[in-house]
């Protein structure tokens, strides 16, 4: 079957940029005075969009091998229709969290919820969308 090289650097750089951005994000939100119940609330879901960016790629240029689940060999002995499932089941879990937390922290937001309890929702959702 014709599947692509191996290659996790898209996947590194990622985590690289999501390394680097985040703390700024965070930062700069500090310097401009913002509380500290917002910052936890943009930080998470910050860190949720790139888990939804690694997803999309995944399902787009069907590297289920990054899935631990999947090795390349059984990633490339599948049809491009089973890797796309696949895809597209990671990415709509990953998705349906994100947007369970963005819904999530509004609502927090105005009740006031700690960045303790933003922090338990979110690797619960992380959780479940392993799981799922």
């Amino acid at each position: 079957m014709n599947y692509e090289k191996k290659t996790y650097i898209t996947f590194v750089l990622i985590l690289l940029v999501m390394i680097g951005t985040i703390p700024l994000l965070g930062k700069l939100l500090a310097e401009a005075n913002a509380n500290n119940l917002l910052i936890a609330k943009v930080v998470l879901t910050s860190m949720l969009l790139y888990l939804d960016l690694i997803a999309f790629i995944i399902y787009k240029k069907e590297r289920v091998y990054w899935i631990t689940t999947y090795s390349y060999e059984d990633a490339r002995k599948m049809e491009p229709r089973q890797r796309k499932e696949i895809g597209k089941k990671l990415l709509t879990v990953f998705s349906a969290i994100t947007a369970v937390f963005i819904v999530y922290s509004i609502i927090g937001y105005f009740f006031g919820t700690s960045p303790h309890l933003d922090g338990a929702v979110f690797a619960m959702l992380i959780v479940f969308a392993c799981v799922a």
